[in-house]
């Protein structure tokens, strides 16, 4: 009997992690997607492949999601030599401001 081998790096890492690269598009929407939980995380990107190379709603909201992701800052963006992402170093999340209600005693 073979002891089970161990899970391929990539299965455990983060999405941040999984970008800290230039990442093709799909594999990027796929990263996104075993992220959030909608395909499975020990899917390959291949097995899914259908889901970010046709007209899917699935795959359609994860490309904008990643388009979201670089109007936020988090992910940067390129077109050359294939679409790509990764993630922008050094990001951190906006600080939510609480706008001051009457009464409030400001600081």
């Amino acid at each position: 009997m073979t002891e089970p081998s161990e899970p391929l790096p990539y299965l455990r890492m983060g999405f941040r992690e999984a970008l800290a690269s230039w990442t093709d598009a799909d594999a990027a929407m796929h990263m996104l997607a075993r992220s959030l939980g909608v395909v499975a995380q020990n899917s390959t990107t291949r097995e899914v492949k259908w889901i970010y190379w046709s007209n899917n709603p699935l795959g359609e909201f994860l490309y904008r999601m990643l388009n979201e992701l670089v109007l936020l800052g988090a992910l940067e963006k390129r077109d050359e030599p294939d679409l790509q992402f990764r993630w922008r170093e050094g990001f951190e999340p906006p600080v939510p401001t609480v706008p001051a209600t009457a009464g409030d005693d400001p600081v």
